[in-house]
């Protein structure tokens, strides 16, 4: 058997045909695959020494020759034929993830709570009252509640033990647990912000009505794909792709819960209920839900929601018993993510004409006007999340995040102070405002010859491999190419222009909006000015533009505490009026306007 070995000492034994990607699975290491191991954005590269299966021909068209001398090789491609060193690889890193709630507050809501915890005082039976203790539980708790087996099966020890006084933690109608005896801790509750790229996880006490911490970290399922496209391919072409993506998704959530129980000394088993929020993909990987036809026209999801399981049942290191609930979608891709982002920024309360647009790598827009509201997605990443993109990146040190001219030049700031590595999505906006502002790049996304740039412009321009290419230094090996400013064109366009069909859908333009709200990680980091420059948002006054931070994760902590906040989303859920942008002749015609790059017109 083949013996793989890594740069920590680990070994391993892999069967002879072993990709190395799954290889490096089996040691524990969760490699990139943004592509969702297709071999065509050439990220997952691994340098090795040792016998592997001759170079495929998607590695020849990815590497270089040189790259390929020197043992460069691609994870989902390479296989292993006999004894392997891995010498160097990326693996999954945490990132610049925005976990606040930026301008939007989570306000302390004086309704019926979710959880209750409740000391109740029982009559112990007699010859006169011989009740079952079922009943005489219930009747101390004001009526009826539904009783786990699990429960019953222990209630009459569990009273006797208290002496016929026991703490009751219910939800609803709903008995979670019984403790004998009071002097118990509060009830304790989780919201959860599922995102394509990164999970967001906030721990409430219920009682206080106080967030005792945040923790957040990067969605491990981008080992399967950076995208929701590239993992609904994982999910249905690989034979245990959909298990594989669902244990990643509880497993990103129960690192979070470990953190967050480890940095705040709540006991794990005190966590009663889970809110979560995400896309539609996202709810289908995470619960397990077949995906196949989302991706397929007429994009039909296995469920609108919400979808309420336990803890136990789904695999969430918490109270076994605990309630699992993934909030309701509103239709197509558009997810309860969209949905408590709307909640939370008080959309449904019709504030003017206002856009609420999450530039996360799904993408999705909700427009509030007097009329209602009307909701879509399109397809923003990964481009703007630094995949597919030559020298793209995450916002992890050594990503240049900003850039701008200035009197000597170009001008940037690396995350962490380090050594350029590459650019994230905020730092691709402004490098491609500043390629403008040069007159190095044309408005249909040319980069030009130096000879038609002049001074100091020309000096950032390298012959590449099609055409020309952006570097900020000759000592860079980073840089911006051709082929890379039209994938941002791409994505850039089609946020653009879904904008643009939503608006025209109901007889606006870009002037007659009182706001635009930015929301999600990518937004809360983007230069206003610049991302109208390109072209990517509209020309409106920067007093118009708000940003919201993580408006979906403060959207799942609301519903966490109050029982008619929770109503107040179920019931949005089914009046924001769903367009489908895929095929249709409006959008067609305004994705090839909003191609250019320049100010919205």
């Amino acid at each position: 058997m083949p013996r793989v070995r890594f740069p920590s000492g680990k070994e391993i034994g892999v069967k002879e045909g072993t990709l190395l990607a799954r290889a490096l699975q089996q040691a524990g290491i969760e490699a990139w695959l943004p592509c969702g191991g297709q071999g065509y954005c050439g990220r997952c590269r691994v340098k090795v020494a040792g016998e592997l299966c001759p170079p495929t021909g998607l590695e020849e068209e990815q590497l270089a020759p040189e790259d390929l001398a020197r043992g460069v090789r691609l994870a989902c491609q390479a296989r292993v034929v006999g004894d392997v060193r891995v010498l160097e690889f990326q693996s999954l890193t945490g990132a610049q993830i925005l976990t606040g709630g930026g301008e939007v507050p989570v306000p302390a809501f004086q309704g019926t709570p979710l959880l209750e915890r409740r000391e109740v005082k029982i009559d112990p039976p007699t010859v006169q009252d011989q009740r079952p203790d079922a009943e005489r539980l219930q009747a101390a708790l004001g009526g009826s509640c539904r009783i786990p087996l699990s429960l019953l099966s222990r209630l009459p020890t569990l009273l006797r033990e208290g002496d016929f006084r026991v703490t009751a933690y219910t939800s609803g109608q709903e008995l979670l647990k019984l403790e004998p005896g009071g002097d118990h801790g509060p009830p304790y509750a989780l919201a959860v912000d599922l995102g394509t790229t990164t999970i967001v996880a906030y721990l409430w006490d219920l009682e206080a009505k106080r967030c005792l911490g945040t923790a957040a970290a990067g969605n491990p399922q981008a080992a399967c794909g950076d995208d929701v496209i590239s993992r609904m391919v994982y999910a249905g072409t690989r034979e245990d792709g959909l298990e594989r993506l669902q244990a990643l998704a509880v497993a990103g959530v129960n690192g979070l819960v470990a953190e967050l129980t480890a940095s705040t000394g709540v006991p794990a088993r005190e966590i009663y209920r889970v809110a979560l929020v995400g896309n539609t993909c996202m709810q289908h990987l995470f619960l397990g839900l077949d995906p196949s036809y989302l991706g397929k026209a007429p994009y039909v999801p296995a469920c609108r929601g919400p979808v309420i399981t336990t803890a136990g049942d789904i695999g969430i290191n918490i109270y076994p018993l605990g309630i699992v609930e993934f909030l309701p979608n509103i239709a197509g891709f558009v997810g309860s993510d969209a949905l408590a982002a709307a909640v939370a920024v008080g959309l449904s309360e019709g504030a003017g004409n206002t856009l609420l647009v999450d530039l996360g790598t799904n993408g999705e827009l909700l427009l509030a006007t007097g009329d209602g509201l009307v909701a879509c997605s399109t397809a923003a990443g990964p481009a703007f999340e630094g995949a597919g993109i030559s020298a793209g990146m995450r916002a992890v040190p050594g990503a240049i995040e900003k850039m701008a001219v200035g009197r000597e030049g170009l001008q940037w700031h690396v995350i962490g102070s380090l050594p350029p590595g590459g650019f994230c999505g905020s730092g691709l906006v402004d490098g491609l405002a500043s390629m403008l502002e040069l007159g190095i790049l044309d408005p249909g996304g040319r980069i030009k010859a130096p000879e038609e740039v002049g001074p100091p412009g020309k000096s950032y321009v390298v012959p590449g491999d099609k055409g020309y290419d952006f570097s900020l230094d000759p000592s860079f090996s980073i840089r911006i190419t051709q082929a890379d400013v039209r994938k941002i064109q791409l994505a850039k366009g089609a946020v653009a222009a879904g904008m643009k069909t939503l608006l025209d859908q109901v007889g606006l333009k870009f002037q007659d909006l009182d706001q635009i709200i930015l929301a999600g990680g990518f937004g809360n980091y983007l230069n206003i000015h610049n991302a109208q420059r390109i072209g990517l948002i509209p020309q409106i006054g920067p007093e118009r533009v708000r940003f919201a931070g993580n408006a979906a994760g403060s959207g799942a902590q609301m519903v966490l505490l109050s029982r008619e906040m929770r109503e107040r989303v179920l019931e949005l859920a089914g009046k924001i009026r769903h367009l489908e942008l895929a095929g249709t002749a409006s959008f067609s015609q305004a994705f090839m306007e909003a191609m250019p790059f320049g100010p919205w017109d």
